[in-house]
């Protein structure tokens, strides 16, 4: 863990902002809604199908998928790339560590929040569970070689292997798709 804050700096490398770092972050959904994060009046329930993102106001009624099996937190360590809970500075860009550079940059509601797959933007779309090598910096990871913690909506924490199944990686993002998981993971 990095105790020191960081920059939150544009895509011209100019500091717009300096925050505490953050290990854990919340999970939106199975896809990115990172562009429209700056729309203030844009509503983020048409696109995030998960528990934690831009103005939610996600009840436990609202988990139709099973507490027990939908994300609410997982980890987004500052070894792949920066993460806070203090929130989203306009404009910002979140940069991966040198280590991971080749991913390239994300908008900064990257720093606050994580998807679970498949990333719309990438052809094809691809899903990609925890701590993958070629994980973009909306996605998770830890510095667990196999895995990542997360914390479900039931308040139990679990490990979750980077093996697991992309599909159920994928579901268990969503809080109300129908999509309920009949495998441990």
């Amino acid at each position: 863990m990095n105790p020191n804050p960081y920059n939150v700096i544009d895509a011209s490398g100019n500091t717009l902002a300096v925050f505490a770092r953050a290990n854990y972050v919340g999970v939106a959904g199975r896809y990115s809604p990172w562009q429209q994060y700056y729309d203030p009046g844009m509503d983020l329930t048409q696109i995030c199908d998960g528990v934690l993102y831009r103005n939610s106001r996600t009840r436990l009624a609202d988990i139709r998928d099973g507490t027990s099996q939908t994300l609410m937190v997982s980890e987004k360590t500052p070894y792949h790339s920066d993460s806070t809970w203090v929130g989203v500075v306009p404009g910002g860009v979140t940069n991966p560590t040198p280590m991971f550079a080749f991913v390239g940059p994300d908008p900064s509601a990257s720093q606050v929040n994580v998807h679970t797959g498949p990333t719309p933007l990438e052809h094809p779309p691809v899903i990609k569970p925890p701590c993958q090598p070629l994980a973009n910096t909306d996605e998770v990871w830890a510095e667990h070689s196999d895995g990542a913690n997360v914390l479900l909506c039931d308040g139990s924490v679990r490990f979750v292997s980077k093996d697991i199944n992309v599909l159920t990686w994928s579901r268990m993002g969503t809080r109300a798709a129908n999509d309920i998981i009949n495998s441990e993971f």
